[in-house]
């Protein structure tokens, strides 16, 4: 996606454009992506023009490939592999950003020269998995990546096919039980500020709406969900509504004292006065206990 081509055959990289407008590389090419879309302009074909180190200027982020992540202030490179191009750029950057990435060497550089120093580049795509290695390690020999850039070994290394044994699953299995995540209420508050009045693009909704249609549960799922449900319904809390103004749920008051009251099958019914409204608030959750209790037992009938 480096080169691109006008309609009217005019060419130029996406770097020379980010140098043009004094952009950043990354957010030219997002651009870039989009002019494609729309077809005001056109890419190439498929390795017509390449960089002066060999890689392509138009290449599949999702086929496996040979990659390199490039300093554009000193030239030096980390070359790896990757069934997944894309994901394994994703995984590299948030290592890096968060200062945990295995190749100290690039950690560093990192940090001095910052994120907008470093592009990802795929060399060339490789048609076999079982390549990948054998592809990654020539091109580590003869970018000179372990001796003069930043990979941590000279030999190329990866978990592609590999699998635990019994006994190793069973020790990570025990390493993680008991783990539990969860954001402060800080980040929490944080993120649904920041998605606060997020809507998702309509093509994306139909396109879920459509993969969505002609699915059925098995009667097995059916009745773990049922049974998810009737547990969540026993549970969940009792909550008054936003405009009530004595603030607990099924209260209201009546001049000087408290009338409590529950919905039964659609109708209100009164359940008395009382002098406090916590008195009126404890009949009703008496009632609504008793409500729940009637209702699961009917649902695991119908179970």
């Amino acid at each position: 996606m480096n080169k691109l081509m006008c309609k009217d055959t005019t060419t130029m990289s996406s770097r020379e454009i980010a140098d043009l407008v004094g952009s950043r590389h990354d957010k030219v090419k997002q651009s870039i992506v989009r002019l494609i879309d729309r077809e005001v302009i056109t890419q190439p074909p498929m390795g017509d023009e390449s960089h002066e180190d060999g890689s392509d200027l138009i290449h599949d982020l999702d086929a496996p490939s040979i990659y390199q992540i490039r300093n554009l202030h000193t030239g030096k490179v980390y070359v790896g592999s990757a069934v997944h191009p894309r994901k394994r750029w994703n995984l590299h950057r948030h290592q890096l950003r968060n200062s945990k990435h295995h190749s100290v060497k690039l950690q560093r550089a990192w940090n001095k020269y910052g994120h907008e120093s470093f592009v990802f580049e795929v060399i060339r795509s490789v048609a076999e998995k079982s390549m990948l290695l054998v592809e990654e390690q020539l091109e580590i020999d003869s970018r000179e990546s372990y001796s003069k850039g930043y990979n941590s070994r000279p030999d190329a290394g990866s978990q592609l096919g590999s699998k635990h044994s019994p006994e190793t699953r069973k020790k990570l299995s025990d390493s993680h039980k008991g783990n539990t995540f969860s954001h402060t209420e800080e980040t929490k508050k944080k993120i649904g500020a920041a998605n606060k009045g997020k809507r998702r693009a309509d093509e994306w909704r139909k396109e879920k709406s459509a993969a969505m249609k002609g699915i059925k549960h098995t009667e097995d799922s059916k009745k773990s969900m049922q049974q998810a449900q009737i547990s969540r319904w026993a549970s969940a809390p009792f909550r008054a509504r936003k405009d009530s103004k004595v603030g607990l749920v099924g209260v209201k008051q009546v001049g000087l004292r408290f009338q409590s009251r529950i919905r039964m099958s659609g109708k209100l019914q009164h359940l008395g006065m009382f002098d406090t409204a916590l008195e009126a608030h404890e009949a009703y959750l008496e009632a609504m206990r008793h409500k729940r209790a009637l209702m699961a037992e009917v649902l695991q009938l119908e179970a």
